[in-house]
């Protein structure tokens, strides 16, 4: 939550996060299915996204946590 913190007081520009385990989200009975939502949830945003950044490339997606299936 140091992270959190910093960028609440303006004290960090960004966040950048670790994979995590869903199935430990679960079995903690984290409500989230992701740290995505529960940065959302902590700053007040409901307008937010989930973006990848490599070297080579920057990847914004257009959803998260649907399965592939029920992706028209």
């Amino acid at each position: 939550m140091t992270a959190c913190k910093l960028a609440k007081e303006k004290k960090v520009d960004a966040i950048v996060t670790a994979p995590i385990s869903k199935f430990a989200f679960q079995k903690a009975k984290i409500k989230f299915p992701g740290h995505t939502e529960l940065l959302a949830e902590y700053f007040g945003v409901k307008n937010y996204a989930m973006m990848f950044v490599s070297k080579k490339m920057k990847a914004g997606l257009i959803t998260i946590h649907i399965p592939i299936k029920e992706i028209s």
